[in-house]
């Protein structure tokens, strides 16, 4: 009798050992999950500071094309005001920090397969690391 019951004790304790191992987890990767939420909001607010504080705007007045954040850092990309170069070096840094920013080595264009060409830009085909995807890659400003 003595030896079901510390079977049963040793059973209950590791059940109960491993139930509060899986909360810890459950607990360090909420954790994990609201710090990158956090830190993607903070990046993704300093990037809509930064093009609104340069009141950078669609030039094709009606079209959907200026709501978009790329619209707003193409734009960014072809005005000739001072203050630009560095707002598109501070989300240059922003995007190396927050890992968003790729090395242009990792990325090969495909110029042959051009998928779209809209107000903004031309979308082609590309490859990184390997993989195929899509890239849009900004119009040159006239002139």
């Amino acid at each position: 009798v003595i030896w079901r019951w510390t079977v049963f004790l040793v059973l209950m304790a590791s059940i109960i050992y491993g139930q509060r191992r899986m909360e810890y987890y459950e607990r360090l990767a909420f954790g994990r999950l609201v710090a990158e939420k956090s830190a993607r909001f903070e990046v993704e607010h300093r990037l809509d500071v930064l093009t609104n504080r340069l009141g950078a705007t669609n030039s094709m007045a009606g079209t959907d094309e200026g709501t978009s954040m790329t619209s707003k850092i193409f734009n960014l990309m072809h005005t000739c005001e001072e203050n630009s170069a560095g707002a598109l070096q501070e989300i240059e840094n922003l995007g190396l920090r927050e890992s968003w920013l790729l090395h242009p080595d990792s990325v090969k264009p495909t110029a042959s397969r051009i998928l779209g060409v809209g107000g903004m830009g031309v979308v082609v085909q590309a490859d990184l690391l390997g993989t195929p995807i899509v890239l849009k890659v900004p119009r040159c400003p006239a002139g």
